[in-house]
């Protein structure tokens, strides 16, 4: 006979104690475990150079923790900021970028894409040959080709020229096949857009297709008729010969015009600039400021009422050179951070100082 099974009161509390741990155990445990981030967006892989590239990373946490983004591999100049990514691209290529975003407790996930880069807008164009002035005979012809860059020397491939010439000495095709008919000064021309190269050209040889009948008709007409026939047709001829000179020297000096018109215009197109590293834009500013510094320690030693010049002088240099050397519309921060930096340099080294005690101003007040 078995003996029923009792329990006490205090057996009974233990039981639902360790029965309660083996309930909120799985919910402890779910309850710890980390959920990483997940970025859910796409990105862009196309930008030209005359466009800043932007991409904005939304990405979602199931714990509701603070996310961390950081660019593990990136082109040179490319930033982040939160969640959104900047870079204004100059070269073109391709060009390989890696996204990480971490969670507080170390979860993470990443996101690798590829950025083609592409040329942007005709900035400058280049025709061959290019000899000034290029000589071509009458009746012969010569090839003329284009390349088009953009504005930091990336070239453009698959662009429609538009070839011109002047055509009372030739024509051209849309392909650049000059053909020379008439002796003279001329010019052939690339256009893409806006943007238009020229090639003075020097027509040599041959002779005036109206000339070679004018001068026939005098023979036969001297054949035909008396001697005051002949000198009507004679003075006609000369008459018509010396139309047709000023006309050819009208022509010969408009084509001098255009090609002088065209040179300078292309000059202008083709002046260059430059985008200098990022880094150094940075590292310039630095250098500025801390020559300033010694410069105003010195001074404090050696006190002058010129002080100012040298500052001066140090500030428009650079400015100088960023004007001058930097392309338009880039990295306009700079010639204010430099500003900022030596208002602030003097303002500290040479402010208002109040009055010593024989009640006379210091030497290092501002001259303003």
């Amino acid at each position: 006979m078995h003996t029923p099974i009792t329990w006490n009161k205090p057996s009974l509390k233990w039981l639902l104690i360790i029965l309660s741990c083996f309930l909120l155990i799985p919910g402890l445990v779910l309850a710890a475990e980390n959920h990483p981030p997940i970025i859910n967006s796409t990105p862009g892989t196309e930008v030209t150079t005359d466009h800043q590239y932007q991409y904005t990373a939304d990405t979602t946490d199931t714990d509701n923790e603070t996310l961390t983004y950081a660019l593990t591999t990136a082109p040179q100049g490319m930033t982040i900021a939160g969640n959104v990514i900047s870079w204004q691209p100059f070269k073109a290529g391709v060009y390989n970028v890696v996204l990480e975003v971490t969670d507080q407790n170390n979860g993470y996930d990443t996101q690798a894409w590829q950025i083609q880069v592409k040329p942007g807008a005709v900035a400058t164009i280049t025709v061959d040959p290019y000899d000034k002035p290029y000589k071509v005979n009458v009746g012969a012809s010569q090839q003329f080709t284009a390349q088009a860059f953009d504005q930091y020397g990336n070239e453009i491939t698959g662009v429609d020229f538009e070839w011109s010439t002047n055509p009372d000495y030739g024509t051209v095709t849309n392909n650049g096949l000059l053909t020379g008919n008439k002796a003279g000064t001329s010019y052939v021309a690339a256009k893409a857009n806006s943007i238009k190269k020229s090639v003075g050209l020097a027509i040599e040889g041959g002779s005036n297709p109206v000339s070679n009948t004018n001068q026939a008709s005098n023979a036969n007409t001297a054949a035909a008729t008396n001697q005051n026939t002949n000198k009507s047709s004679n003075a006609n001829s000369q008459s018509q010969n010396t139309n047709a000179n000023e006309n050819t020297n009208e022509s010969l000096t408009n084509g001098n015009i255009n090609e002088n018109t065209n040179e300078n215009a292309s000059e202008q197109e083709n002046k260059a600039c430059s985008n200098w590293p990022h880094w150094l834009l940075i590292v310039l500013p630095i250098i500025y400021a801390l020559a300033l510094i010694v410069y105003y320690q010195f001074e404090k030693k050696n006190k002058s009422g010129s002080w100012w010049i040298f500052p001066v002088l140090l500030t428009a240099i650079g400015l100088i050179i960023f004007y001058k050397y930097i392309c338009p519309d880039t990295y306009v921060w700079w010639p204010w951070v430099l500003v900022i930096i030596g208002a602030v340099l003097t303002l500290l080294y040479k402010g208002k100082a109040g009055p010593d005690n024989g009640g006379n101003k210091s030497q290092t007040e501002l001259p303003f």
